[in-house]
């Protein structure tokens, strides 16, 4: 079988001389920074039907400057039986016009991701599509190939919502991969990994790696551990974890890893071996993962240090402790602020994601946030906004009091409220964004903070004059 993965244009009509692109995994948002990501999901798909000896194709339309029309053509050309489509609420428009085509040259099509999942019939009704791969789909795209090839009904494959003539019928859920060392190492050679660009990132090319599923906490905001992977978590052994990265190493060049696990240390021992090993075979190589403050310690920040972690992603999400128990974020600012100061203290630099205009907020609890933001004073700070993803419990809640302005697909975390509360409304959230993004940056303490830090290295004053340039890119759209 021909099995084609496709990562679409941002928008129905982008041409790469727009510098549009989307970023973002767990909270997917439009950018003019150049900041561009894929999906380590579908590489990991496309490796276990690759084994399997299906014929795979990857076209990841805005790293190859590939439009539409573009698209079309090479969809025509290849003739794919299976086409996969990655859809994300931002371009939903983009990923049904893709599921058409794929209709029209009788290649069945199949939405997978967090959307797919949460949406599953409701998306097969409105669009195109033939089917939707629900959860974890590593290992159902070559199940659901195997049948197409020998013609057996569709029905013995779990986890998977289709169309059979005018009905649609779900075969119900399919069990979590318990076992993830068993998965082969993603195709990571269907991808130019020199093209994927985020402005944190310190040493090029860089790979982006899931090293464990499933996250303990619930917090009401997140898609993946509601939609995809589940609230169990699942790892990686430390030996699968070294040997990812050493091939990322010695096949592309990979000089830095962004570890995208909802939470990388849910296992303290799990973590102390990984940096063991990588420090025991000379990984020369950043990464950095993403965590939570309240389980940081200090030997565990100094043993991540040495093993080469050089920036920690943690979801800060609030600077007002009602707020934090209202979201079940299960952490206070009084941890948050513990864990980010023991990280600094050990060379590590911090990215705190931070959220505002949650059902909940006010624009004093904002304005607090923003404070607890500049009393940090990470290195990175990205603001965003409480965008109501289907499939979580807040998107249920939002929903069902009548707030969202126009559902889910006019939603965009980064620069735009899809919300409307009695003492919020989407121009006040959308205003206040742009506002906490020139207060933070503009401040004389974390400039004296990044002039510093700029005079390290080479690499880190390059980076400094990115965020720069992503500032002032983003204010020229008007975005901030």
């Amino acid at each position: 079988m021909r099995i084609l993965f496709v990562e679409g244009p941002p928008t129905l009509d982008w041409v790469p001389e727009s510098h549009v692109s989307t970023g973002g995994r767990r909270h997917p948002s439009l950018n003019v920074t150049g900041e561009l990501v894929y999906s380590y999901l579908n590489l990991s798909a496309a490796a276990v039907a690759r084994h399997r000896g299906h014929d795979i194709f990857y076209i990841h339309c805005q790293t190859e400057g590939v439009t539409i029309s573009k698209l079309r053509k090479m969809m025509e050309k290849l003739q794919p039986d299976v086409t996969v489509i990655y859809i994300e609420h931002i371009k939903k428009g983009v990923d049904f016009e893709i599921a058409k085509i794929a209709k029209q040259i009788n290649s069945l099509s199949i939405f997978v991701g967090p959307f797919a999942t949460a949406l599953g019939k409701d998306l097969l009704v409105s669009s195109q599509a033939d089917m939707i791969a629900k959860r974890e789909y590593d290992y159902t795209i070559t199940e659901i190939a195997d049948c197409l090839e020998t013609k057996k009904d569709f029905s013995g494959v779990k986890g998977i919502i289709y169309k059979k003539g005018k009905k649609i019928v779900d075969t119900g859920e399919k069990g979590l991969i318990k076992d993830l060392d068993k998965l082969p190492i993603p195709a990571y050679d269907l991808v130019d990994l020199k093209k994927f660009f985020e402005i944190v990132f310190l040493r090029f090319p860089t790979a982006t790696v899931i090293s464990s599923r499933g996250c303990p906490f619930r917090c009401v905001f997140c898609a993946f551990p509601n939609t995809i992977y589940s609230h169990e978590f699942r790892a990686q052994s430390p030996q699968r974890v070294l040997e990812e990265a050493k091939y990322l190493q010695d096949e592309f060049g990979v000089k830095e890893i962004r570890y995208d696990d909802d939470t990388f240390e849910v296992s303290s021992k799990r973590v102390f071996d990984i940096c063991n090993l990588f420090r025991k075979e000379g990984v020369d190589m950043y990464w950095a993962p993403q965590c939570r403050p309240g389980l940081m310690t200090k030997k565990l920040v100094t043993e991540m240090a040495k093993a080469g972690c050089i920036r920690i992603l943690f979801g800060v999400e609030s600077g007002d402790d009602k707020i934090l128990k209202l979201i079940n974020k299960g952490t206070t600012t009084a941890e948050i602020a513990r864990g980010v100061k023991l990280s600094k203290q050990a060379g590590i630099d911090v990215l705190n994601c931070i959220i505002f205009g949650f059902m909940w907020d006010t624009m004093d609890t904002m304005r607090k946030t923003l404070g607890f933001a500049c009393k940090l004073n990470a290195e990175f700070t990205q603001f965003s906004i409480a965008t109501p993803l289907p499939g979580t419990p807040y998107y249920d809640v939002v929903k069902s009091k009548g707030y969202l302005v126009s559902d889910w697909e006019n939603c965009d975390s980064f620069h735009k409220a899809g919300v409307n509360f009695p003492q919020l409304s989407s121009d006040d959230i959308t205003c206040f964004l742009k506002e906490a993004y020139s207060k933070y940056y503009l401040r004389s303490n974390y400039a004296s903070l990044m002039l510093k830090r700029s005079l390290m290295s080479k690499e880190k004053f390059s980076q400094t004059l990115r965020m720069a340039k992503a500032y002032l890119d983003r204010k020229k759209e008007g975005w901030m």
